[in-house]
């Protein structure tokens, strides 16, 4: 009977410090060439903020996609509600033919987690939706 005692109590232990919480993780949705409203071409980045503790983004570009620049910092909004937030870059031309984008979570510690690279061919034509005329944070509730 002690056995299956300590067998329930090590189970109650393990049950309460594992955290049942599916904490949805920050997604890097697009990267694609578009147009300011007055036609100067840029790349536009969005990415959807998840669960963890965020205090600011650095977006980082590559010319290789091996080595990485950072070209800004993107703090994050004090409304816990603001989850969607882009980047226009129309510094891109200097990559050459395709430029490699990567956005780093950066939390409280200062702990980065990278989120996966996208490319982008800035070869092509941009997409006909403008982009508004900043190269600044942005978003919607």
């Amino acid at each position: 009977m002690k056995t299956l005692g300590s067998l329930f109590i090590a189970a109650f232990l393990l049950l309460a410090t594992t955290s049942f919480s599916q904490e949805q993780k920050a997604v890097f949705e697009t990267a694609g060439l578009s147009q300011y409203t007055d036609g100067t071409p840029c790349v536009q980045l969005a990415w959807k903020k998840g669960g963890e503790n965020t205090a600011y983004y650095l977006v980082e570009r590559s010319a290789d996609g091996i080595s990485f620049k950072q070209i800004a910092l993107v703090f994050t909004a004090e409304d816990a509600s603001f989850t969607n937030y882009q980047y226009r870059d129309k510094g891109f031309a200097s990559a050459g033919a395709a430029a490699w984008y990567r956005i780093a979570v950066v939390n409280a510690t200062k702990e980065l987690t990278y989120l996966p690279v996208k490319k982008v061919d800035v070869t092509s034509s941009p997409v006909s939706a403008p982009a508004k005329n900043r190269e600044t944070l942005s978003g919607r509730k």
